[in-house]
């Protein structure tokens, strides 16, 4: 593996003087067990808050038979490494529900929330459920089934799901659910834990929906706060993407806030991902063109005493191209954010992809690495999915070869220092 760019590009703060800039190196990277062929390991992965525990999707995963059912490995944290912990799966799942699509886990990584977009639930194909999952001493034991009220055929609940830090509420995106009789317009279906139940509580739609907007695509939860990305959605300069913020400080969630990007433009895909940490969000727009290359990270700064979300500068990529894609994916974490570019090109090697770690806070963002993986090539797509903490980033591999397996996935992991 390799490291570099240390410190250039971006919107960068200066380092103070006389500090020693941070270091991002290479640790063992974590595999599955039982490593088959096409199990698209690292396809997704998620860091707790804590910082103790990783999971790490393998949507594609053949289980009992069943062929892309699905399973998410549990990986703890055990001094300088990473100690593999349980193996997540559906206690119905079945052929295709590609169980791993989406997770989400609450700060100490105890509950974590799974989605299978593709499970057929009572005879509608796509219709998709979301399954929580909760550990006791080393012990993972499903707790609970949620599928949408009501469920459609092609709704794919469970796309994107979210859990709030105290696992109080579970948000659940079901983007391609029609609305006032618009295809696709999309849905979000808000749950909160009554005992060791999870009934449904509201139902989120956009305010004005339209067809194929996807409202549902990226979600984030925090204790009183539901985000909602609906990133195809057209606005009046004509960019395309809006994140919503949704609050419910008495009662029901009422809409707080609209984000839009002050430079969109069209098909920016603004709202693609969304992750959340404290009072800052960063929101990708993977399609925005600038003269730094496509895609743009946003900055919102949240204040909790006027409940106003205040735009940043954006974070642009430090060295990219007009065929780039820069913020497919994004996490932050106390200040440290990851973002990943899987169609960046290395010396010679189209699409090779990178990740970039930034440092910092509110306007002032430094550019700490550019990781990239020392034995991919063309192709590879290094960055399809990334998890950041302050001194951990991870970044999934899904068609790496694991343990002498062809294309079963890997998660390179990068520890600061």
């Amino acid at each position: 593996m390799l490291v570099v760019g240390l410190g250039f590009g971006g919107l960068a703060a200066p380092t103070a003087a006389g500090a020693r800039p941070a270091v991002w190196t290479p640790q063992p990277s974590l595999s599955a067990p039982d490593a088959a062929v096409g199990d698209s390991f690292g396809a997704g992965v998620v860091i707790s808050v804590s910082g103790t525990t990783a999971f790490v999707s393998a949507p594609e995963k053949e289980i009992d038979g069943h062929d892309m059912a699905g399973a998410v490995d549990v990986f703890v944290r055990d001094g300088d490494g990473w100690t593999f912990q349980a193996e997540l799966t559906a206690n119905d799942g079945a052929r295709l529900d590609f169980f791993g699509a989406s997770v989400s886990t609450t700060k100490d990584g105890s509950t974590v929330v799974i989605g299978a977009p593709f499970k057929t639930v009572s005879g509608k194909r796509n219709a998709g459920a979301a399954y929580v999952f909760v550990r006791t001493g080393t012990t993972w034991k499903q707790r609970v089934e949620l599928t949408g009220a009501p469920s459609g055929r092609g709704n794919q609940f469970g796309a994107e799901v979210a859990i709030n830090g105290v696992a109080g509420v579970i948000a659940v995106g079901a983007p391609r659910r029609s609305v006032a009789g618009f295809h696709r317009a999309g849905a979000v279906y808000v749950f909160k834990r009554n005992g060791q139940t999870y009934p449904q509580y509201q139902l989120l739609t956009e305010p004005s929906p339209g067809a194929a907007h996807s409202f549902g695509w990226a979600l984030a939860v925090k204790e009183s706060q539901v985000i909602v990305s609906s990133p195809f959605r057209v606005n009046d300069n004509g960019s395309t993407g809006v994140v919503y913020g949704f609050e419910n400080p008495t009662g029901p969630y009422e809409l707080k806030s609209t984000l839009t990007a002050a430079d969109g433009q069209p098909g920016d895909d603004f709202g693609w991902d969304v992750s959340e940490s404290v009072a800052t969000m960063v929101i990708s727009a993977r399609y925005h063109a600038s003269a730094h290359g496509v895609g743009a990270v946003y900055v919102f700064t949240h204040s909790d005493r006027t409940d106003v979300w205040t735009a940043r500068p954006p974070i642009l990529p430090p060295d990219g191209s007009s065929t780039d894609d820069f913020g497919e994916v994004v996490s932050i974490s106390n200040g440290t954010v990851a973002i990943g570019d899987p169609l960046h090109d290395i010396g010679e090697s189209s699409d090779q992809g990178a990740t970039y770690v930034y440092a910092g806070a509110a306007a002032h963002w430094t550019l700490r690495a550019e990781l990239t993986a020392s034995d991919a090539h063309a192709f590879t797509n290094f960055g399809q999915s990334v998890a950041a903490f302050p001194d951990t980033v991870m970044v999934g591999e899904r068609d790496h070869d694991a343990n002498g397996v062809t294309d079963a996935g890997i998660v390179d992991v990068f520890a600061r220092s």
